[in-house]
C-alpha cells in the first residue's frame, strides 16, 4: 500500500505537490491505482454474485409459498391471509433487492471508472507509451460496460414487476 512513509523513508518533511515528479514517483502510484481499479471490479462481480444468489433464494421461497397456497386451494381450503402476506412480502423484497443491486453495482462501476481515469492520466504524465500501458482508450469506454450491466441486471426487476402484477390480479 502506498503511504507517506514509503515516499519519505528518512523522515524528512514531506514535499509539496509542486515538487512531486510523475516520472520519478508515478510508477508506484500507477501500480496502486491499477490495484484499486481491479479490486473495484472484483467487488462488482462478487456483489453481483451475492445479489443474484439472494434473488434466486427469494424466487424459490416465493414459488414454494405459491405452491403451498395452490395445494391448499386444490384440497378445498382457501389461501389464508398469512400466505398472501408472505407472497407479497417476498415479491416486494425481491424488487427491493433488485433496486439495491442496481445502486451498489452503479457505485462500484463509477469507482472503477474513477480509478481507471486517474491511472490513465498518470500514465500519460509518466510517459508510458499507450502500447505498453495497462489502461487504454478501450478501458475508458462506458457504453459496452453499461450495456453489459443492464443486460445482466434488467431481467430481475422485470421479473419481480410481473410477479407483483400477477399477485395483484390474483388476489
Amino acid at each position: 500500500m502506498l503511504t507517506a512513509r514509503d515516499n519519505n523513508p528518512a523522515g524528512k518533511p514531506s514535499e509539496s505537490a509542486d515538487a512531486w515528479d510523475p516520472r520519478a514517483d508515478g510508477s508506484e502510484l500507477l501500480k496502486h491505482l491499477g490495484g484499486l481499479a481491479l479490486q473495484a471490479e472484483a467487488n462488482l462481480w462478487t456483489s453481483s454474485a451475492l445479489f443474484g444468489a439472494a434473488e434466486g433464494v427469494l424466487l424459490l421461497a416465493l414459488f414454494s409459498v405459491i405452491a403451498a397456497s395452490y395445494s391448499a386451494v386444490s384440497v378445498g381450503y382457501s389461501a389464508t391471509i398469512f400466505m398472501r402476506w408472505w407472497e407479497w412480502a417476498i415479491a416486494i423484497s425481491g424488487m427491493m433487492f433488485s433496486v439495491a443491486w442496481f445502486g451498489v453495482s452503479w457505485l462500484l462501476l463509477n469507482r472503477r471508472r474513477n480509478w481507471i481515469s486517474k491511472a490513465m492520466e498518470l500514465q500519460t504524465q509518466t510517459g508510458i507509451p499507450n502500447r505498453f500501458a495497462p489502461w487504454g482508450a478501450k478501458s475508458a469506454r462506458i457504453l459496452p460496460e453499461v450495456a453489459l450491466f443492464i443486460i445482466a441486471w434488467l431481467p430481475f426487476p422485470l421479473m419481480w414487476f410481473f410477479l407483483l402484477g400477477g399477485l395483484a390480479s390474483a388476489g
